[in-house]
């Protein structure tokens, strides 16, 4: 075989490898990082909204923020149980790297601090968790509800 074949041969492989390579699908159904139980707002002696939720992957979260109404919030974290009667969560601190596969989290949004929204956010995204792992991009969360 000449180099003009081999050549042509090269192009061809190139070509039929590079658009095999451009059909892939682009989105990929992901397994949700965390399950919801609840969110809801309480009352004493403010506004105070929290979300219950299943944390349902090995690495630990670094960090949540909260992009509500009222701007970008960083969010408390803390393991949550049911109580004796069952009822109602109680919480207790703990750290990042304390949070396990299937640990239920309590967060919490907290007013004050000097957080900037970081510019890859849009700021239309309102009613989302946001949260990253050590080195991760931002990874969100639509929260469809909030009871009152």
């Amino acid at each position: 075989m000449g180099i003009r074949n081999i050549l042509c041969i090269a192009v061809v492989s190139l070509f039929t490898t590079v658009s095999a390579q451009a059909k892939k699908p682009c989105t990929r159904k992901h397994k949700a990082d965390l399950r919801l139980l609840t969110a809801y707002t309480q009352h004493v002696p403010y506004q105070d909204i929290h979300f219950i939720l299943v944390w349902q992957q090995k690495q630990y979260p670094e960090t949540f923020f909260w992009r509500g109404e009222n701007g970008w919030l960083p969010c408390k974290m803390e393991k949550a149980h049911k109580d004796n009667a069952g009822k109602a969560y109680v919480s207790e601190n703990i750290s990042a790297g304390d949070i396990h596969k299937g640990d239920t989290l309590m967060l919490t949004p907290v007013a004050g601090g000097r957080f900037p929204m970081p510019e890859e956010i849009p700021m239309s995204m309102k009613n989302t968790l946001f949260y990253k792992f050590g080195g991760s991009k931002w990874m969100s969360f639509f929260v469809k509800k909030v009871a009152k």
